[in-house]
């Protein structure tokens, strides 16, 4: 595990922090772990909905970006071209969420995502994210 602040990587603040730790991390992509909390705002009849896996994915964007950077970039998901999401993980699950970049231009990066619990994916797909 990488030692890193996350809180210090990303503009959110809690309650709407979706990244608890660095798992991985290099140029090219960046593999992070939160566990699904009862008190998350995004979670619904115990589990975490679209919108929190969703969040996640961003964050883990967020937290690639800031692990390089030496400034809080402000991200904005541009489009998601592809997003399968196959089911939705329980309170205390764990998600292992692995961005890898798979272009930049300017402000814009492409990314391909892949969310797991215990191993098997949950959701997969792909994403643009606009930076400021």
């Amino acid at each position: 595990m990488i030692y890193a602040d996350v809180k210090e990587l990303l503009p959110q603040q809690p309650p709407y922090i979706f990244v608890d730790c660095i798992v991985d991390i290099s140029p090219s992509d960046a593999t992070t772990l939160m566990q699904v909390r009862a008190d998350s705002p995004l979670v619904r009849d115990g589990k975490l909905q679209e919108a929190g896996i969703l969040e996640n994915i961003a964050q883990t964007c967020a937290v690639h970006i800031g692990y390089y950077s030496d400034d809080i970039k402000i991200g904005v998901v541009g489009a998601v071209p592809s997003l399968e999401i196959m089911r939705l993980p329980r309170v205390d699950e764990i998600l292992e969420t692995t961005v890898t970049v798979t272009a930049e231009v300017f402000n814009m990066r492409a990314v391909d995502v892949q969310v797991c619990c215990t191993g098997t994916p949950i959701a997969r797909g792909s994403m643009k994210i606009s930076l400021t």
